[in-house]
């Protein structure tokens, strides 16, 4: 993407222009600097969003300025993230004085969800392992959609999940009782679980807090018809089944009314 169609850069721009560089109060920039890295971040987020489809939190700010220790005592703002969940961990180091936004990806950059984000950064990575910002783009170079990825660990329980689902179904079907009420708690419990690892992720978790109801709700409908004769009490897994579909309701809702504003923003 180019440079100037990216807000960070911008931002840096900025902050390049306006610092009060000066040699005698290196403690006053620093305080000016931090003070003044509001607007960067959220450029930064905004631009991660772009390019990547991925949400960026930023953990740490340091600064650096006059430091010897530091790239020939260049000005420097060091960012500590992550992207969507807390152990895909990057690093975001911009340089006002150079103009220049490198982004490193942190630990194995060739394990799971990483490895996507990692193959699609410029073949140009330097000995440093950085990238620059505006090179990164992991949209589809066919679709232009943005690539979805998630930890293979994730993905290999959603998997086993679905076993369960399918193997509690099909007690269900076949009446076989025993069987049918031992498979309600390793379902119940492997939706709970992807409920819980996808929390940071506002999408995956309301999808899934959805299907952990369809289960409660589906494993009562199953109970009262394996062990009671009144028909009517499965009616009551509309409670269940009502809350899911308000969960849903209540994303979908808030992802309409966020597009219309933005786009009256626009």
């Amino acid at each position: 993407m180019e440079e100037n169609a990216l807000k960070s850069y911008t931002a840096l721009n900025k902050i390049s222009v306006s610092c009060p560089y000066s040699e005698d109060a290196d403690k006053d920039v620093i305080a000016w600097l931090q003070d003044n890295t509001a607007g960067l971040k959220h450029a930064l987020q905004h631009d991660f969003k772009a390019l990547t489809g991925l949400e960026l939190t930023i953990n740490q700010t340091v600064i650096y300025y006059n430091d010897p220790s530091y790239r020939q005592s260049a000005t420097g703002l060091f960012f500590r993230a992550h992207l969507n969940e807390p152990d895909f961990k990057i690093t975001i180091e911009c340089l006002p004085d150079c103009g220049k936004i490198w982004v490193a990806i942190k630990d194995d950059p060739y394990s799971g969800h990483k490895k996507a984000l990692r193959d699609k950064m410029p073949k140009n990575y330097d000995y440093e392992n950085h990238a620059e910002l505006k090179d990164i783009n992991i949209h589809s170079e066919t679709s232009h959609e943005p690539l979805y990825a998630i930890p293979a660990r994730y993905r290999r329980l959603e998997n086993l999940h679905i076993v369960f689902w399918l193997f509690k179904d099909l007690c269900w079907v076949m009446l076989w009782k025993p069987l049918g009420l031992i498979m309600i708690v390793p379902t119940i419990a492997a939706a709970l679980l992807i409920t819980w690892q996808t929390r940071h992720i506002f999408s995956e978790l309301l999808h899934n807090i959805a299907v952990a109801l369809w289960i409660v709700a589906n494993s009562y409908w199953m109970i009262t018809e394996f062990y009671f004769k009144d028909d009517t009490l499965r009616y009551y897994a509309v409670i269940p089944f009502t809350l899911g579909i308000l969960v849903i309701g209540y994303y979908y809702g808030s992802a309409l009314y966020k597009k219309r504003g933005w786009a009256q923003k626009q």
